[in-house]
Protein backbone atom coordinates (compact mmCIF):
# COMPACT_ATOMS: atom_id res chain seq x y z
CA UNK A 1 0.00 0.00 0.00
CA UNK A 2 0.85 3.43 -0.90
CA UNK A 3 2.36 5.34 2.16
CA UNK A 4 -0.34 7.92 1.76
CA UNK A 5 -2.98 6.11 1.07
CA UNK A 6 -2.04 4.09 4.70
CA UNK A 7 -2.06 7.40 6.51
CA UNK A 8 -5.09 8.49 4.57
CA UNK A 9 -6.84 5.46 5.92
CA UNK A 10 -5.58 5.69 9.39
CA UNK A 11 -6.58 9.46 9.53
CA UNK A 12 -10.33 8.08 8.08
CA UNK A 13 -10.80 5.58 11.12
CA UNK A 14 -9.04 7.79 13.75
CA UNK A 15 -11.78 10.39 12.86
CA UNK A 16 -14.82 7.68 12.97
CA UNK A 17 -14.05 6.52 16.25
CA UNK A 18 -13.53 9.88 17.72
CA UNK A 19 -17.31 10.59 16.58
CA UNK A 20 -18.63 7.64 17.83
CA UNK A 21 -16.85 8.16 21.38
CA UNK A 22 -18.05 11.05 22.11
CA UNK A 23 -21.90 9.98 20.84
CA UNK A 24 -21.09 6.88 23.39
CA UNK A 25 -19.96 9.64 25.92
CA UNK A 26 -23.08 12.09 25.33
CA UNK A 27 -26.05 9.56 25.04
CA UNK A 28 -25.00 5.66 25.86
CA UNK A 29 -23.53 6.35 29.11
CA UNK A 30 -26.22 8.38 30.78
CA UNK A 31 -29.22 6.60 29.06
CA UNK A 32 -26.98 3.38 30.75
CA UNK A 33 -26.81 5.76 34.54
CA UNK A 34 -29.41 3.90 36.28
CA UNK A 35 -28.16 0.43 35.52
CA UNK A 36 -24.72 1.50 36.69
CA UNK A 37 -26.14 2.35 39.90
CA UNK A 38 -27.85 -0.17 40.53
CA UNK A 39 -24.75 -2.60 39.66
CA UNK A 40 -22.41 -0.55 41.82
CA UNK A 41 -25.36 -0.90 44.31
CA UNK A 42 -25.12 -4.55 44.69
CA UNK A 43 -21.72 -4.42 44.40
CA UNK A 44 -21.88 -3.03 47.85
CA UNK A 45 -18.34 -1.26 47.06
CA UNK A 46 -16.95 0.39 50.31
CA UNK A 47 -14.26 2.85 50.84
CA UNK A 48 -10.52 1.43 50.88
CA UNK A 49 -11.87 -1.39 48.84
CA UNK A 50 -10.49 -2.74 45.78
CA UNK A 51 -12.46 -2.58 41.93
CA UNK A 52 -11.11 -3.81 38.52
CA UNK A 53 -13.07 -2.58 35.80
CA UNK A 54 -12.63 -5.41 32.65
CA UNK A 55 -14.37 -3.69 28.83
CA UNK A 56 -14.67 -0.56 30.94
CA UNK A 57 -15.91 1.55 27.77
CA UNK A 58 -15.73 5.35 28.18
CA UNK A 59 -14.59 4.61 31.88
CA UNK A 60 -17.51 6.25 33.24
CA UNK A 61 -18.38 3.13 35.57
CA UNK A 62 -14.53 2.81 36.93
CA UNK A 63 -14.64 6.56 37.15
CA UNK A 64 -17.55 6.37 39.47
CA UNK A 65 -16.45 2.88 41.07
CA UNK A 66 -13.43 4.78 42.14
CA UNK A 67 -15.31 7.34 43.70
CA UNK A 68 -16.96 4.74 46.12
CA UNK A 69 -13.61 3.35 47.38
CA UNK A 70 -11.93 6.45 47.73
CA UNK A 71 -9.48 5.60 44.88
Amino acid sequence: MDPRQEQAGLAWQLGIWNRIAEIYWREIDQRFAPVVEAVLARARLTAGGRVLDLGTGTGAVAARAAALVGA
